[in-house]
């Protein structure tokens, strides 16, 4: 993904936003400037995310005593690290790090840059195309085309993700447990009344998987959305107690 996105970057710095300040009479300057913040803030976001500590408990909290002492409200004991993360989100594949209280909003600040990046670099090769094929510059056709195709396939890509954080993040809800459908109800055919989707038998569960429904009730953390958001957001998490129980 980083690779990608750096290979991106180029291409856009050297190429397009040169032929699009010729072609329209646009500064360079202004729109290198503000193509390099987009890029530079998600590639940072990335590298944080990817290298940085999710947020292990702390060694002084004495809690990896399993069965000494509870774990946190919402931390989890992944493969990755020794002790448990604190308000474990998930495992992320791009970036092979675990997702957890202290990279998460980086993480979602890095989808909101990839969407970003993906629409600008759509709407930038659709008018280099539109314009090298009046004016017949098809000596970089080649290259637009291709950058097209890493731009849809990244807004193919990176937009679903956004937007099932989006939903995730307004409701307070984490990635691991809307994974286990902690907080999601269905309407039992046997009992006639709408219950927890992890007590329905199998044979149920997978003929009313389209139809679980979120339960705010079930949810402690769910104070509205946008409490929720102001609490992702402001909430400080780097405070010595600070254990993710939010």
């Amino acid at each position: 993904l980083a690779v990608s996105t750096v290979i991106g970057m180029m291409v856009m710095m050297l190429l397009q936003l040169p032929l699009v300040s010729r072609l329209f009479d646009v500064s360079l300057v202004g729109i290198s400037c503000v193509s390099l913040a987009v890029y530079g803030i998600t590639l940072g976001c990335m590298t944080y995310a990817a290298f940085s500590d999710p947020g292990q408990v702390r060694k002084d909290a004495k809690l990896a005593l399993v069965g000494e002492v509870p774990l946190p409200k919402r931390a989890y004991k992944s493969w990755q690290y020794k002790r448990p993360v604190r308000r474990f989100d998930h495992y992320c594949r791009w970036l092979n790090n675990c997702i957890g209280l202290l990279n998460h909003r980086e993480f979602f600040a890095m989808l909101v840059g990839l969407l970003a990046i993906a629409v600008f670099g759509i709407a930038v090769d659709v008018m280099l195309a539109i314009s090298m094929i009046n004016r017949g510059f098809w000596s970089v056709e080649l290259l637009i085309i291709l950058h097209l195709a890493y731009s849809v396939a990244l807004l193919c890509l990176a937009g679903p993700i956004l937007r099932i954080h989006l939903g995730l993040v307004s409701r307070n809800e984490l990635a691991s447990e809307w994974k286990r459908n902690d907080f999601y109800v269905a309407k039992s055919l046997k009992r006639g009344e709408f219950v927890p989707v992890n007590d329905l038998s199998d044979d149920e569960f997978n003929s009313l998987f389209d139809s679980f429904a979120y339960d705010q009730k079930r949810n402690a953390f769910d104070r509205g959305g946008l409490k929720n958001c102001f609490s992702f957001w402001c909430i400080p998490r780097w405070l010595p107690d600070q254990l993710g129980e939010f």
